[in-house]
C-alpha cells in the first residue's frame, strides 16, 4: 500500500495505515470496545441501506452515489483510526457518539433522502469538536 503510494503520498499513506492498525477490528465485535461495535454496528445499517438505494438506482445515477458513499466511508474510517490512534479516550468517545448520531439521522431519513442525509450528516460527525 505505502510502496504503491505516488511518492508526495507515502507519508499520508503510511499514516493512516499506522492509524488503523490501532483502532479496534470490526470482527471482534461484540467482544471489544462496546462503543465501537454499536457504532459500527449503525454504520454497517447505513450502508446496508445505501447500498439497497444504488442497486434500484439509475445507471447514470449509480457511479455518482457509489462515489459519495465511498467517500463518506474513508472519511468516517479515517476520523475514527486518528482518534484511537491519539489514545484519547474523551476524543474517541466524542467522535464515536457523533457517527452513531449521524447514522441515527441516516437510518431515519427517506430512502430519497438517505444518501443526502448520509453525507451531510457524516460531514458533521467528522468536524465534531473531538474529531
Amino acid at each position: 500500500m505505502v510502496i504503491a503510494a505516488p511518492p508526495a503520498e507515502k507519508l499520508k499513506v503510511m499514516q493512516e495505515a499506522f492509524n488503523a492498525a490501532v483502532a479496534p477490528d470490526p470482527t471482534g465485535c461484540p467482544t471489544i470496545d462496546k462503543s465501537f461495535c454499536e457504532t459500527f454496528s449503525k454504520i454497517q445499517e447505513v450502508y446496508k441501506k445505501v447500498s439497497t438505494l444504488i442497486r434500484v438506482a439509475p445507471q447514470a445515477k449509480r457511479v455518482e452515489m457509489t462515489v459519495v458513499a465511498n467517500n463518506q466511508k474513508y472519511v468516517m474510517d479515517t476520523a475514527i483510526n486518528d482518534a484511537y490512534a491519539t489514545g484519547d479516550k474523551k476524543k474517541i468517545a466524542g467522535i464515536l457518539a457523533a457517527y452513531r448520531k449521524a447514522a441515527d439521522a441516516a437510518i431515519a431519513a427517506a430512502p430519497a433522502e438517505t444518501l443526502k442525509v448520509m453525507e451531510e450528516a457524516f460531514k458533521a460527525a467528522t468536524v465534531h469538536p473531538d474529531a
